[in-house]
């Protein structure tokens, strides 16, 4: 049995939750349904029986929870990258996928069942164009009053 210590090599705090996730390698066209078994602010980990290649990069869209998004649980979609694979043994009969998160983008509460990456963004890491920053305000003609 191995008892040197071990180097902890993430920086924040990791929550044990299980907390569905549908998740599409970006180089693929299908995305497929899963389950984590622990999230933090720049990563997860999740199991599934699909194999992809450590390295890929990722896209997964799943509720980030309060206890990481310090407020309400947030829907999001982030892009990341698989760090590690664990593969399938008799004890997991699936792939385990630790991602390390690159980015987020904050989602609309709800999304149509047929909806796949093109959600409508409510906020992102990315700069708008100024006609989208700037709305336009609705034209009155009504006279002050004394």
């Amino acid at each position: 049995m191995d008892t040197s210590p071990r180097h902890e090599r993430r920086a924040g705090q990791r929550f044990q939750m299980n907390i569905p996730v549908m998740f599409k390698p970006l180089n693929g066209d299908c995305e497929q349904a899963a389950l984590t078994q622990d999230v933090s602010a720049r990563g997860v980990f999740f199991c599934s029986e699909v194999s992809v290649a450590e390295g890929s990069a990722i896209e997964l869209t799943f509720v980030m929870p309060s206890e990481i998004t310090l407020t309400d649980s947030m829907r999001v979609r982030c892009r990341g990258r698989i760090v590690r694979v664990v593969p399938p043994d008799s004890v997991r009969k699936s792939f385990g996928y630790a991602v390390l998160l690159e980015q987020y983008d904050y989602l609309p509460e709800k999304i149509a069942d047929n909806a796949s990456s093109d959600y409508t963004r409510v906020a992102s890491l990315h700069e708008r164009p100024l006609e989208e920053k700037m709305p336009s305000l609705p034209q009155t003609s009504a006279r002050a009053t004394s």
